[in-house]
């Protein structure tokens, strides 16, 4: 239920309604009682008993307050509106309020709380998820280390703070609820900044030395490959469905490999022969990129003919004259 502050003293020079009305409220109440003796109804506070903590019968204490502190009806018979709920003084939620009586103004009004902020439950769990991320993410990180590794760079951290606190004491003092409160100050200011000084940060920059500049170049380097290995690691990719057919092409290449201890050899060549082809038919039409590519096919077929013949294999398709006398003067080259 509501609060109800009463400030009944009022300010220095203030003249109350309260004080105007005294004798009228004095002899409406006799009216009342003479009224109240002549009906038969006993729901009256007249007849009603007065209990041991201050309560009457019917939830009514002397002063017309109930035991919540509310009138019993939203506003008295002589026109003060007590703990009115109407729609001037209407509220968000008058659970999180007082209400302040305002002589002025006769009236009561709300006094808001300072709003706290409640986190809903679908925010929470997705809140406690990511932190659940992050746990098994630095738990990976540091099982890579070794305990020479772990121990430096907690002592780099510990000196690094200590160096930090040293050259700003002041910002070493506030909290983290201070420096998340600051966010959105410091954005402003850097935007400021960048639109009053434009290119500032270029010329700054540019101004450094080189040990700097490559101090900087190796710190985003380092910032971005722990935050690539962060992302993988808090979203690892989905398992891919195979097809039933790629199924049973990876079993067959499975038992090629378990069979043939040279088969990914034979793949590479196979692969090498494949793209020498694809360039050469591409390159039609310019005699330079046709003879590359020719030259790379006979280098491909004749280095796997080689391979075949040094594991005992029967090769299907030999080199042919052309391809032969391109490697040699090739390989005389390149000695």
């Amino acid at each position: 239920m509501y609060n109800i502050d009463l400030h009944l003293s009022p300010h220095k020079g203030e003249v109350t309604i309260a004080d105007e009305s005294t004798a009228a409220d004095e002899s409406r109440a006799d009216e009342i009682t003479d009224d109240s003796e002549m009906t038969d109804d006993s729901e009256t506070t007249n007849d009603s008993e007065i209990t041991d903590d201050g309560l009457t019968d019917d939830g009514l204490t002397d002063d017309g307050l109930t035991d919540d502190g509310l009138t019993a009806d939203s506003e008295s018979k002589d026109g003060y509106a007590l703990a009115s709920t109407s729609e001037s003084n209407a509220v968000d939620n008058p659970d999180d309020c007082t209400w302040e009586y305002n002589f002025s103004e006769d009236d009561f009004h709300p006094v808001t709380k300072q709003a706290t902020k409640v986190e809903s439950s679908v925010a929470k769990a997705k809140r406690l998820a990511a932190a659940a991320k992050q746990r098994i993410y630095y738990k990976k990180w540091r099982d890579r280390m070794s305990p020479e590794q772990v121990e430096r760079f907690q002592e780099y951290t510990r000196n690094a703070m200590r160096k930090w606190r040293q050259e700003n004491p002041e910002k070493a003092k506030r909290t983290k609820a201070q420096n998340i409160a600051r966010r959105p100050q410091n954005r402003e200011y850097q935007r400021r900044r960048r639109r009053e000084n434009p290119g500032i940060d270029k010329k700054l920059y540019d101004a450094l030395p080189e040990e700097k500049k490559a101090e900087r170049r190796a710190r985003r380097a380092f910032t971005a490959r722990e935050r690539r290995a962060k992302k993988r690691a808090l979203n690892p990719p989905k398992k891919r469905k195979i097809l039933r057919k790629n199924r049973r092409r990876n079993e067959r290449r499975a038992l090629q490999r378990a069979v043939d201890p040279f088969h990914k050899e034979k793949s590479k060549l196979q692969s090498r022969i494949l793209r020498a082809k694809a360039k050469l038919k591409q390159a039609k039409g310019d005699p330079e990129k046709v003879k590359e590519a020719e030259l790379a096919l006979a280098i491909a077929e004749v280095e796997r003919y080689e391979l075949n013949e040094g594991i005992g294999c029967r090769s299907k398709k030999l080199p042919s004259d052309e391809q032969w006398q391109a490697v040699k003067r090739h390989r005389l080259k390149s000695i």
